[in-house]
């Protein structure tokens, strides 16, 4: 994702940009100069994301506040854009997106992280070792959940297929 930034160094346009996890997108050429024909211009070389997500293992509010900028960023450059924050486990308690520009919260496990004093049992590797079946049981019982991801799919689905609305479809629905 980037969006046009302010005057670098050296009086020269910067584009900002952040790097996301998944994006779909479109490849973004900018010629700036300070010249009307262009001499001495910089070719800025980018994508806009259409759709973002931000993928993390653990989702706790640090990252979520982190998220919440990083959409509004984005909403900012491309108004339609869509924005997931997905995380396997939730360490954080969930708070409403409203007032944010993240389209969707999704916790792909369907589960809560492992509390501080179990996540204590696996500081060195030989807890990990003595440990690694407990572990392995919480795995296999936060399997991860296809309509979790399914949501994600529909919204986009949605978003692909208005982009274009047909007049019949409009009217026959009564809004666009």
């Amino acid at each position: 994702m980037s969006s046009l930034g302010n005057v670098g160094q050296g009086g020269e346009p910067s584009l900002r940009t952040k790097n996301q996890d998944f994006i779909l997108g479109k490849k973004l050429y900018l010629k700036t100069s300070f010249d009307s024909e262009f001499y001495n211009y910089k070719l800025l070389e980018s994508h806009l994301g259409y759709v973002c997500a931000e993928c993390k293992t653990d989702l706790d509010k640090t990252m979520f506040q982190e998220a919440v900028s990083t959409s509004k960023d984005l909403k900012m450059a491309v108004p339609a854009s869509l924005y997931f924050l997905v995380s396997e486990f939730l360490d954080m308690m969930p708070v409403s997106i409203i007032s944010t520009q993240i389209d969707d919260v999704l916790i792909v496990r369907k589960s809560k992280r492992l509390p501080a004093n179990i996540r204590q049992q696996y500081k060195t590797p030989e807890s990990r070792k003595k440990h690694r079946q407990t572990y392995a049981n919480f795995l296999d019982s936060s399997k991860y959940h296809s309509d979790v991801f399914q949501r994600m799919i529909n919204k986009i689905q949605v978003l692909i297929n208005d982009t274009a609305p047909e007049i019949d479809k409009i009217l026959k629905r009564g809004h666009f």
